[in-house]
């Protein structure tokens, strides 16, 4: 005699009985709600839309007959059974269907959705959440009070998705993930039916209790229960790689973690994991202040492979980076944690110094109008800490300024480290009216009415006799020290200016000028000739600029146009 588990009324299971029956037969309404189903579900997956995807589940009717069949393998209702069984095949062929039908009208160039990619590699997760909504869904159909529950269950169940997307993935060929969907789809299917079969079994809902057994209700189901078996172990497979790649990754993670620790890394972005035959590939966007060596790089590689115990290619993408506090620039990685988001770990003493060392730098450069620190490394080494300042500027850095700035942070790390300092510079060009701006030679200042006649009183004059001996004044700048004139004129010409041309000129320029004065000319050769004969090179380039100025620029507007 069978024991009933759970209390039903006669009268309940009877109507449980009739709404399976009714809702399993299969009429063109049936398959109409599948097709719209399975559309929705489609666009839901297209659109990566978990909302649409759920709305799909509430539609779709393919739950209602996998628990007829689960009823009638209980019952021994033969008529049941077919009927179900025919309306759960040609649903199945029909949702396919429909979703490779949309799949055929997507573009060539679509990129699959996270929705569609994570119904491609079922797992043991997978399956439980069947077991759980197949018992759940059978428990609300047998009673009384929790019918109401059942959307909940369909949307649980994800019956019509899964098959959705295996008919995409037929359309866009792959068909590795069309497998997948469908061994999810067949995973749900199998999950509820046992289990709803179990369910029914227990509420007493078999034609005969006293004949059927379990052993009767095993032999019913004994296909459908290896069948379930074999896959488990295959989603227990899955899940065991899922697990392991996870483990693989959090390796990654640290390792790369621990390598930048002693780095100018600001912040990691975009760490992709994959594996191709065998080999893992590493990708991974970092904030830094300049690019990573191929030799740092090659270390980290050969430090991942040792950890993971895989062959591994690491690929470092630097978006360039300076963070800069009130205090001077930080190195702080921050890491996202359940907690919310946190400092990861101290900073390393190297990149302290770094830090201090680059605040002293620009605390130092600011009040200095023609330099600019662009970036500083720190170099290790056995006798002393090596700062390289990669400078810019209108002048090269002054030998007492570079003493200065290393006594300057000496005295600062004290007896921290023995300190050294190199300057790389890179010139930044300034112009005016004048020419060229000498920031070594002079700084850029209003002149006094006085001065700019006293300037001007000198420079025409000498323009115009160094154009009667063949030299162009390419610019001029001036200084005054210890109330006299310091001229520094920048000439080209066929030849170099002599002692013998700077004399002359000193003489002629005594006859015309009140102030005291120095002249200084600095001479290189450079001059093109033409059909006018000889002149400048950029006196050259400055005329047909001007005169192509206006071609040029309806030229741009032409090429604007055109992009738009």
């Amino acid at each position: 005699m069978q024991s009933v588990l759970i209390s039903v009324p006669e009268e309940h299971k009877t109507k449980v009985l009739v709404d399976l029956r009714s809702g399993s037969d299969p009429r063109p309404a049936f398959f109409l709600l599948v097709a719209l189903s399975t559309l929705i579900a489609a666009f839901g997956l297209v659109m990566n839309s978990t909302a649409v995807v759920i709305g799909a589940m509430l539609v779709a009717p393919l739950m209602t007959p996998i628990l007829g069949l689960a009823l009638a393998l209980v019952r021994g209702d033969a008529g049941l059974l077919g009927i179900a069984l025919r309306s759960e095949i040609l649903g199945v062929v029909i949702s396919i269907t429909a979703g490779c039908i949309l799949g055929l009208t997507l573009p060539q160039y679509f990129e699959p959705t996270s929705e569609m990619l994570s119904r491609t590699q079922p797992n043991l997760f997978d399956l439980l959440v069947a077991v759980l909504a197949g018992a759940a869904g059978a428990y609300a159909l047998v009673d009384v009070k929790l019918s109401p529950i059942l959307p909940g269950v369909a949307i649980a169940t994800a019956i019509v998705p899964p098959l959705a997307n295996c008919g995409m993935c037929i359309a866009l060929g792959a068909y590795d993930g069309a497998v997948g969907s469908f061994v999810l789809f067949f995973t749900n299917f199998l999950s509820i039916l046992l289990v709803a079969a179990g369910v029914f079994y227990a509420a007493g809902m078999s034609l005969d209790l006293g004949s059927l057994g379990t052993r009767t209700l095993f032999r019913r189901l004994g296909i459908a229960l290896a069948g379930l078996v074999i896959i488990s172990v295959l989603l227990s497979y899955e899940l065991w790689r899922m697990f392991d790649f996870r483990r693989v990754e959090l390796q990654v993670a640290s390792v790369l973690r621990q390598s930048f620790a002693d780095m100018r890394i600001f912040g990691t972005d975009n760490l992709v994991v994959e594996q191709d035959s065998g080999r893992l590939l590493v990708s991974v966007v970092i904030q830094a202040p300049e690019a990573l060596s191929p030799n740092r790089v090659a270390s980290i590689e050969e430090k991942l492979a040792n950890v993971t115990g895989r062959p591994t290619s690491l690929f470092v993408r630097t978006a360039i980076a300076h963070d800069v506090s009130a205090t001077g620039s930080v190195t702080r990685q921050l890491e996202e944690t359940l907690d919310g988001v946190i400092a990861a770990g101290e900073t390393s003493p190297a990149l302290i110094m770094l830090q201090e060392g680059e605040q002293l730098l620009r605390e130092y450069l600011e009040a200095k109008l023609a330099l600019r620190l662009q970036h500083l490394r720190l170099v290790p080494s056995d006798n002393y800490q090596l700062f390289v300042a990669e400078l810019t500027g209108a002048r090269p850095p002054l030998s007492i300024e570079i003493q200065e700035l290393e006594s300057l942070m000496r005295r600062h790390f004290r007896q921290r480290a023995k300190i050294r300092l190199l300057v790389q510079y890179s010139p930044t060009v300034l112009r005016d009216t004048s020419g060229r701006l000498r920031l070594d030679f002079n700084l850029p200042r209003l002149e006094t009415e006085e001065e700019a006649a006293a300037s001007v009183a000198v420079v025409n004059p000498a323009e115009e006799w160094l154009k009667g001996r063949g030299f162009w004044l390419q610019s001029w700048s001036f200084t005054i020290l210890d109330g006299a004139y310091h001229f520094l004129l920048e000439v080209t010409g066929a030849g170099l200016f002599t002692a013998a041309d700077h004399a002359a000129l000193e003489e002629m320029l005594s006859g015309k000028v009140d102030v005291a004065f120095e002249i200084y000319v600095h001479s290189r050769l450079d001059t093109v000739v033409g059909p006018g004969g000889n002149q400048p090179l950029e006196k050259l380039l400055d005329e047909f600029g001007q005169r192509n100025s206006a071609a040029y620029e309806r030229e741009i507007e032409r090429v604007i146009r055109e992009a738009r």
